[in-house]
């Protein structure tokens, strides 16, 4: 199985590349009064259990789509309180 955070996609990303993207994004809102809560999938999917955490190397399974909607909603929960 190819490993997706190394290989180029289609149009010549990796997954580290979307990360590292994605991290700009919510460093250009530090200081900004929109709260951001950085959440790292790596904890659900990761280059050592991507071949059973996801579907087809992409996109979650159902059990690891569940846990990180668990995670999801606690943060949310927290931020609420």
């Amino acid at each position: 199985m190819t490993n997706r955070y190394t290989t180029d996609n289609t149009i010549g990303f990796t997954l580290s590349d979307y990360n590292t993207s994605f991290v700009k994004v919510i460093e250009s809102y530090a200081g900004s009064n929109l709260p951001v809560v950085r959440c790292r999938t790596t904890s659900f999917v990761s280059s050592a259990n991507c071949s059973t955490a996801t579907v087809e190397n992409l996109h979650m399974t159902r059990i690891t789509a569940a846990h990180f909607g668990d995670y999801i909603a606690g943060l949310v929960i927290e931020a609420l309180k």
